[in-house]
């Protein structure tokens, strides 16, 4: 479900300077939020 969504913000052309800006910094932050649960599933079943 959450990834679908993902796809859409990510292949839909931003409006404005504005949205493409804070589409990037979204990206940033679901990619170290992502890393941040894998660490954490590693640190958990090791």
């Amino acid at each position: 479900m959450t990834c679908k969504n993902w796809m859409l913000i990510s292949t839909t052309t931003p409006t404005s300077l504005e949205d493409e800006i804070v589409g990037r910094l979204l990206k940033i932050l679901f990619v170290i939020f992502v890393d941040f649960l894998s660490i954490m599933y590693v640190v958990v079943t090791s």
